[in-house]
């Protein structure tokens, strides 16, 4: 399956299950980075807020792009033929 940029190589529904809470679970976390790195920024840097958020978004795309490369959709061996 294509998903855009990333090609799943999942055919089963357990290999999908798989694909789909690693994806989540990434964005999951890099949604919380962006929020410390707002919060560091802003509250306790006092720097400009359209700054930190052009510098937060620039590492979380960044972070989103390589997690979803080399460890979501990654080709992996369940056993199923």
């Amino acid at each position: 399956m294509n998903y855009g940029f990333f090609e799943s190589k999942g055919t089963s529904r357990k290999q999908l299950l798989h694909e789909a809470t690693n994806f989540f679970s990434c964005r999951l976390i890099t949604g919380i980075l962006d929020v410390l790195i707002m919060y560091v920024g802003v509250n306790l840097l006092g720097s400009i807020g359209v700054g930190v958020k052009i510098f937060s978004n620039i590492i979380v795309i960044f972070l989103n792009y390589v997690a979803s490369k080399v460890y979501i959709f990654k080709v992996k061996n369940y056993g199923d033929k």
